[in-house]
């Protein structure tokens, strides 16, 4: 359990890193802490999705009509993915995260960043599916899974704590747990998080030398980019704080699903941090 004390989360209250995992996840021995329980799972599953939606709502990303009637902001890909919550000692998810994993045979269209602006913009189409199925050639050759990353939401007063540092680590150290990836995700400008996902080892899309910038997304009113990752290649400088979370998770975090596979993987290896190049300009 990781502890998160100063001005910025009242109490300094201890919170706890539950992971839950999607139907018939392969489960590596390593989680020590695994329970198969369906009614846990859809409950925590709709809780995060009742937090996106009201965070996602007070930003002004989403309309009403966007949610479910019981407020839920729900979207494909999260009954098939991985979710890091963040909860309180109360057992109440103050924060998450998606993980989506992609089959080896993946392709650009079938992401959900094939749909941003910058993917589809006439001047940056080619560039940005050319960079992205890259990546994606890059992980198969490499043995590595491909995921996307998103769906991340914390309560105000989680939000300027070390709670957001914890849950961006924390994907990284699930990645390298689960067997190491290349991920990809669009990220916005909002409440500082392209910079916290660069502080920890986000870099822009890159290709040919060049790498895109920001670009407006009428969809979501604000700024955003597309960050990637590489789980072996995270910032030095949190290296040893992703260690212990690696070993939060693997340990002493609760792993929900409705059903688990068990599955052996490989021993992660951490590696120095990418170095950016140019800049492609998204408009």
């Amino acid at each position: 359990m990781f502890r998160m004390n100063g001005p910025s989360v009242p109490g300094g209250s201890a919170r706890q890193l539950v992971l839950l995992a999607p139907s018939g996840a392969k489960v590596p021995d390593k989680f020590r802490n695994r329970r198969e329980d369906s009614r846990s799972h859809s409950g925590l599953l709709a809780e995060l999705q009742r937090l996106r939606g009201r965070v996602y709502m007070e930003d002004g990303a989403i309309k009403p009509w966007d949610l479910t009637a019981d407020k839920r902001h729900v979207q494909d890909a999260d009954d098939a993915s991985w979710h890091i919550l963040v909860t309180g000692a109360d057992g109440r998810v103050s924060g998450c995260a998606r993980y989506y994993s992609h089959p080896r045979n993946a392709r650009v269209e079938d992401l959900g960043v094939a749909s941003a602006p910058l993917v589809t913009g006439s001047l940056t189409h080619g560039w940005a599916r050319a960079a992205i199925e890259a990546q994606l050639d890059d992980a198969r050759n490499r043995g590595l899974g491909y995921v996307e990353v998103g769906g991340w939401a914390l309560t105000e007063e989680l939000r300027w704590s070390a709670a957001a540092l914890h849950l961006a680590l924390a994907s990284y150290a699930l990645a390298e747990i689960l067997g190491g990836c290349l991920s990809i995700g669009t990220v916005t400008h909002r409440h500082a998080s392209s910079s916290i996902l660069r502080r920890i080892g986000g870099t822009s899309l890159q290709y040919e030398g060049l790498e895109a910038g920001s670009y407006f997304d009428p969809r979501y009113g604000c700024d955003m980019e597309i960050l990637t990752f590489d789980s072996g290649k995270p910032n030095p400088k949190y290296k040893t704080m992703l260690a212990e979370i690696q070993k939060e998770l693997a340990t002493r975090a609760q792993v929900v699903g409705e059903s688990l596979v068990p599955a052996a993987v490989r021993e992660p290896i951490l590696l120095p941090a990418p170095v950016a190049v140019g800049q492609l300009s998204a408009a």
